[in-house]
């Protein structure tokens, strides 16, 4: 990623932990392993090590680095954690987000790579956040933590749709979910080297993992289709483990009464729309209805979201759930 549009504010930090053993000790091009080693070392250049030398950690921990203390708390939910590891063989610094304490001035992200790490602020953004007419702080907020990219190199794509497996993804990102190496494929239409800008294989796997995300039928997820409102809901109860009610007629009257178009919801996901709509993470759209002077609502599950929609709902989900955004965001 681009770090044109983000301002350094901290140092600079490497953390390293050396790299593993080279080929069997009896062949003569065998290297040991190493403690700890210096950017610039004799034992070798920084993302260059061949693949089988390079560590990871054991378990996953976490980081927290110091940023500048004059920054003022307001722009809390735009600083960044920008990472580049020896796993980054094109030297790219890769946004991981990071939960910001600006009593303290530090942010803490996971930590399961080596490498350069440094703090960063959002300087710059898009014509079409920027005068965006609502959704202008829930769009910044996930571009600056890494959870939503540009669609293109001068428009953000804010109001274009947004796809199941972009959708997942910023779910798997935001949650701060361990990414998977998968061994088998789960999806059809899903497989190793298959992604796109805003979507990869390893994330859609990750999600199928832990179960935020099933197939649509015969084992394709089709992660370049709009993800329908409905949908959505599901995959956030399903991330948020929320407790859903049970799927009977007490539940369809409660939504009867929410919503004017319940019964177009389906029926696997009446209960994560319950659930979603109860923890104020989604909501329906008001209606007029001649004649009534109660406020009406309808759902509208068959629906497609905006980018800028979505942004909306992750933030509103990461608040309650992980607290990567203040609640002061809106």
């Amino acid at each position: 990623m681009d770090t044109g549009d983000f301002t350094l504010i901290s140092d600079i930090y490497w953390i390293n932990g050396g790299v593993g053993e080279l080929g069997s000790k009896s062949d003569s091009s065998y290297k040991p392993g190493t403690d700890g080693l210096t950017p610039y070392s004799m034992e070798g250049i920084f993302s260059t090590f061949a693949s089988e030398r390079i560590l990871t950690p054991s378990s996953r921990g976490s980081l927290i680095l110091n940023y500048d203390p004059s920054i003022v708390d307001d722009v809390g939910a735009t600083i960044t954690v920008f990472r580049l590891s020896d796993k980054t063989k094109t030297g790219t610094w890769v946004p991981i987000g990071g939960k910001v304490d600006t009593k303290k001035h530090t942010i803490t992200v996971p930590f399961d790579e080596f490498g350069y790490y440094k703090v960063m602020k959002q300087s710059k953004s898009y014509a079409d956040i920027t005068n965006h007419p609502w959704a202008r702080n829930y769009l910044n907020a996930m571009y600056a933590k890494g959870l939503m990219k540009p669609l293109k190199s001068n428009s953000f794509g804010a109001d274009d749709r947004i796809t199941r497996g972009e959708f997942a993804t910023l779910l798997v990102k935001g949650m701060n979910i361990p990414i998977t190496t998968p061994t088998q494929q789960t999806f059809s239409d899903v497989g190793k080297g298959t992604g796109a800008e805003i979507w990869n294989y390893e994330a859609i796997e990750t999600a199928a993992r832990v179960g935020i995300i099933t197939g649509r039928s015969d084992g394709f997820f089709q992660p370049q289709l709009p993800i329908s409102r409905e949908d959505a809901a599901v995959m956030i109860a399903r991330a948020m483990n929320a407790k859903l009610a049970a799927n009977d007629d007490k539940l369809s009257q409660a939504l009867g009464k929410s919503f004017l178009d319940s019964g177009s919801i389906e029926y696997y996901a009446r209960p994560a729309i319950q659930a979603v709509t109860k923890a104020k993470i989604m909501d329906g759209s008001p209606v007029t209805v001649a004649g009534s002077k109660k406020a009406q609502f309808q759902f509208n599950p068959k629906g497609n979201m905006t980018r800028a929609e979505a942004a909306k709902i992750a933030v509103e989900l990461l608040k309650k759930s992980t607290g990567l955004f203040p609640k002061t965001l809106s």
